[in-house]
């Protein structure tokens, strides 16, 4: 460890991407760098703490007992090895420049979601038995508002879709109607069944559908100010109780959200049951909640375009605040998207019927 007499000694810090979990009976060492898992002794701690400064490895070992020096030595090998340490002189690992745009939980997420950097186990293993927990929902509401469908809106050729897909942040002077919103979620949402299967228009892992839809309604014709749930087999809204100045602020966070001057007539809230993919899926069961979320992002702004809607999909929203504004239990289903809607522009033309 100590460098030849003349040459400069090296330091070197704990990693950035290192940390400490509990794991059954016992605290181990993990690092989104490596697949290497430490188990987190008393001495290990206290030479993690030594190393949370940049420190010289030779000094640190000639500082301590000689009777402790050799294992210190095989422990410092360890962590320098796998890369739980890094230079903090700026050469590499940590500084390096393709990991300089990495913050610590996304490439704790990527790595962990992934083949290569773990060895948990991943993919369907039916940790939970090999049939899905009951979910208990609200009853259907007796005022609950059934939706029309699209009719023959929206028939357009894929490829126009994806040519005018494009987020739209301002709204047009005509109101937007229950029956847009239909039209939207009749083809971009609405469930189906065939051969004791269901069906969405958007794909998900294993079909087991975790997302759900709440509409927030500040303005539209035909259907009262409020929060509902959307009912996808039923094609029908369940209205929800909550405050009117929560449903404002969220619909206000999401136009602040978007860079957008003007307030959307309606904020769909996608939200995600996670016990219904986790059941099944082992280690991905977050990533393919979101690669889901995508896919439906997807399906709402090529419906929008047919539709002649204006759509636009935020990045981020406050999950906590939407949680207690509709009643929900964070952990058992919670925010995980957010897209306004509402009427296209003065000026921009929707497609003929």
């Amino acid at each position: 460890m100590p460098e030849p007499d003349g040459l400069p000694t090296p330091r070197y810090v704990l990693s950035r991407f290192a940390y400490l979990r509990h794991d059954g009976q016992s605290l181990v060492l993990e690092s989104s760098l490596t697949p290497a898992r430490l188990p987190a002794s008393e001495g290990l701690l206290a030479l993690l703490h030594r190393l949370s400064r940049p420190v010289s490895l030779a000094a640190l070992l000639d500082a301590l007992p000689p009777a402790s020096r050799e294992a210190t030595r095989n422990a410092l090998d360890l962590l320098v090895e796998h890369g739980f340490l890094s230079p903090a002189d700026g050469t590499e690992a940590d500084d390096a420049p393709s990991l300089s745009t990495w913050e610590f939980h996304d490439l704790l997420f990527h790595a962990r979601t992934r083949h290569g950097r773990t060895n948990a186990p991943i993919g369907g293993t039916y940790r939970f038995g090999a049939e899905m927990p009951l979910e208990v929902l609200p009853p259907p509401s007796p005022d609950r508002v059934p939706l029309p469908g699209h009719g023959r809106r929206g028939r357009m050729p894929l490829s126009e879709a994806f040519e005018r897909r494009t987020s739209t942040r301002d709204y047009g002077g005509e109101p937007f109607s229950v029956a847009d919103l239909g039209a939207l979620l009749s083809l971009a949402v609405r469930e189906t069944h065939s051969q004791g299967r269901r069906r969405r228009p958007y794909p998900s892992g294993g079909a087991t559908y975790p997302t759900g839809l709440f509409v927030l309604v500040r303005t539209c014709e035909g259907l009262s100010p409020g929060a509902y749930r959307y009912q996808p087999a039923d094609h029908a809204l369940n209205p929800v109780a909550a405050d009117a100045e929560d449903i404002e602020t969220l619909i206000r966070d999401g136009a602040r959200a978007a860079g957008a001057e003007a307030l959307a007539p309606i904020l769909l809230v996608v939200t995600a049951r996670f016990a219904r993919t986790a059941w099944k899926y082992e280690s991905i069961a977050y990533s393919l909640v979101l690669k889901e979320v995508g896919a439906l992002y997807q399906s709402l702004w090529l419906a929008g375009a047919a539709l002649g809607i204006a759509v636009c999909g935020l990045g981020t929203g406050n999950a906590d605040a939407f949680a207690e504004t509709l009643g929900l239990d964070y952990y058992r289903e919670t925010s995980v998207g957010e897209v306004l809607i509402g009427p296209l522009p003065t000026g921009r033309t929707a497609p003929a019927s």
